[in-house]
């Protein structure tokens, strides 16, 4: 019976019955054929009769009685005892038990001795108050079981994680895909101005135009990317089945609805050309990949650091400030939004967010692109911050 204790009758009862054999029959005889045998335990220790030595020695001559058997004289077939247990006659009016070992005791044993004694304590205490001895029995016997409720699989904390996985994993495939895409673009603007190449560009198309065909064709690759990632994962999900098959389909839920596409794409998209404009112009006032490593480095620490850290808040299942704030900052607005579709984020968030990163963008596209004209067929020294001032005012007069 599983959920409690077995006391001494119950030990009695099962040898009455025939004991371990008689239990390994009857286990038999309901096993199914494709049923495993039972394969006993081995007992971790076993009681040896008392010596007669032992058993009439005096209180005091104890130690001596058992020094032959606890470190035997070299003699072939003699295995020294390992333990040796005295529990005096009085055992209840006095708690002293003596314990001798054949070297450092084993925890388990003495926490395993410690805890039949302490219920044979209790049991002699309240027989010495009065209390009929098979009451004593069963109230040391009596335990509390415990009966445990967890939320059903699939589930709690369980499901809090599997919904948090795709969209954890949109905001990080943004995130690798703007540093992939980002840095090719940052070496192909390096390049073609290393190379003389912007002036034949320049002189069939203008820098309008060829900004934003710079911006439209990496945020191209960067939707190709995050689509080819969906198609397998509703290969996997559906159209497969087994472990993974179960563990991508609740994944899916929180991007299950319209809305919660359209909130993918828009965040995805706008974070896209939010980044990708500032590798364009870093791109743009840089002569060498040497230079433009001066403006990479710091725009990478300061998107990265806060990423890592509210994506692992967002594990914890813990929406609290910080992640609250960052959905408010424009610049770590899409990963914010994004990772959070798995945890729940209001509508007004959303919404919110989303109009505010919007008027960053268009001031941003403002600005950076007076800045990427005006950078554009300018050589010389890397511009300091007072230089890309003058410059966006320059392009805001041509």
């Amino acid at each position: 019976e599983q959920g409690r204790l077995f006391n001494d009758d119950d030990v009695r009862r099962f040898r009455a019955a025939g004991g371990q054999a008689a239990a390994i029959a009857r286990l038999k005889a309901v096993a199914g054929p494709d049923s495993p045998a039972f394969e006993p335990i081995d007992p971790a220790f076993r009681f040896l009769p008392v010596p007669p030595a032992v058993a009439g020695a005096k209180a005091g001559a104890i130690d001596a009685a058992l020094a032959p058997y606890l470190h035997p004289a070299d003699k072939a077939g003699q295995k020294p005892l390992d333990y040796a247990v005295v529990i005096p006659p009085d055992f209840g009016a006095s708690p002293l038990v003596r314990l001798w070992a054949n070297g450092q005791p084993r925890p388990g044993f003495v926490a395993q001795l410690q805890t039949v004694l302490t219920g044979e304590l209790r049991a002699r205490y309240l027989r010495a108050q009065g209390v009929a001895p098979e009451v004593a029995i069963a109230a040391n016997a009596a335990a509390p079981q415990v009966a445990l409720t967890t939320p059903p699989e699939g589930s709690g904390r369980e499901r809090l994680l599997i919904r948090s996985i795709l969209p954890l994993a949109v905001a990080y495939i943004l995130l690798m895909s703007l540093l992939l895409s980002g840095s090719w673009m940052l070496q192909g603007s390096v390049e073609e101005r290393s190379n003389k190449l912007i002036e034949s560009v320049l002189a069939c198309v203008s820098p309008a135009a060829f900004m934003y065909g710079k911006l439209l064709g990496t945020v191209a690759i960067g939707l190709a990317m995050v689509a080819t990632w969906v198609a397998c994962g509703l290969f996997a999900g559906y159209a497969t089945q087994g472990t993974i098959a179960d563990i991508i389909r609740p994944a899916l839920e929180p991007v299950s609805s319209a809305g919660s596409v359209a909130t993918i794409v828009y965040f995805f998209v706008a974070g896209y050309v939010m980044v990708s404009m500032l590798f364009l112009v870093m791109g743009v006032m840089s002569n060498s990949m040497q230079e433009a490593q001066g403006y990479l480095t710091p725009v990478l620490m300061l998107i990265m650091i806060p990423f890592v850290i509210m994506a692992q808040a967002v594990l914890r299942g813990s929406g609290g400030i910080g992640v609250q704030v960052l959905t408010w900052i424009p610049l770590y607005t899409p990963f914010a939004v994004l990772a959070r579709l798995g945890t729940g984020i209001s509508t007004v968030e959303v919404v919110g967010s989303g109009a505010l990163l919007a008027a960053f963008i268009a001031g941003e596209l403002v600005l950076l692109g007076r800045l990427f004209r005006a950078s554009l067929l300018n050589a010389g020294q890397r511009p300091n911050l007072g230089e890309m001032l003058r410059r966006i005012r320059v392009g805001a007069e041509g």
